[in-house]
């Protein structure tokens, strides 16, 4: 994702020098968490998911804990001045309930930053200065963009059709694992020119909050 970033990891307006906590929800494998903590020593990096699949070995500054972002979130109120959010399509059932918890966890003056394919809902939570940046091209860096995302999309297909097939609609393994497979040969037909739109979507917590 840091593609679509010219390579930077956050498009924000943080003040480097300032920033002292960062929140990352569904962290994953934990990179994102651990380069941000690399590049900001003075700052305090937390990572969540529900998967503890994150390396041992990281910055002193970084840390992981398991954490259901869709449920109430046990961190202080006004803590975080950043919350960085990738890109979870389909692992949110009520996006306004965790912008709300999110509001709530953000420091005064903090920011928010969402990734995504379809964003909206940081007003309605109460933050402001927020704005949107819809991204689509068939530009060189784009198309690298799509085929980073071809390949994720093949190679962790299984899983994420696991999450949503079988907790959501009750397939089984095997219709899962053939259905996959089906999918794994569209995403590879070259026939087919698909494309999507990424939208990011930035937000401010007022200072006098």
């Amino acid at each position: 994702m840091t593609r679509l970033f010219d390579r930077k990891l956050y498009a924000a307006p943080l003040d480097k020098d300032k920033i002292r906590t960062a929140l990352d929800i569904g962290t994953g494998t934990g990179v994102w968490a651990i380069d941000f903590a690399d590049e900001h020593p003075n700052c305090t990096v937390t990572g969540t998911d529900i998967s503890p699949i994150q390396p041992s070995w990281v910055p002193s500054n970084a840390r992981f804990e398991i954490e259901d972002a869709k449920k109430e979130w046990t961190f202080q109120p006004n803590y975080f001045d950043y919350i960085h959010i990738p890109w979870l399509t389909g692992t949110i059932a009520d996006w306004p309930a965790l912008y709300k918890e999110a509001y709530k966890c953000t420091a005064p003056g903090g920011w928010i930053e969402h990734l995504d394919d379809d964003v909206e809902g940081l007003k309605e939570a109460g933050f402001t200065n927020v704005t949107t940046e819809v991204i689509y091209s068939d530009d060189p860096k784009m198309k690298q963009v799509g085929l980073n995302l071809s390949a994720t999309l093949t190679h962790d297909v299984d899983g994420f059709l696991t999450y949503l097939l079988h907790n959501y609609e009750n397939w089984t393994p095997q219709e899962i694992h053939n259905y996959a497979s089906i999918m794994r040969k569209e995403i590879r037909e070259r026939k087919i020119h698909s494309n999507s739109k990424w939208r990011v979507v930035r937000g401010q917590k007022p200072l006098d909050t």
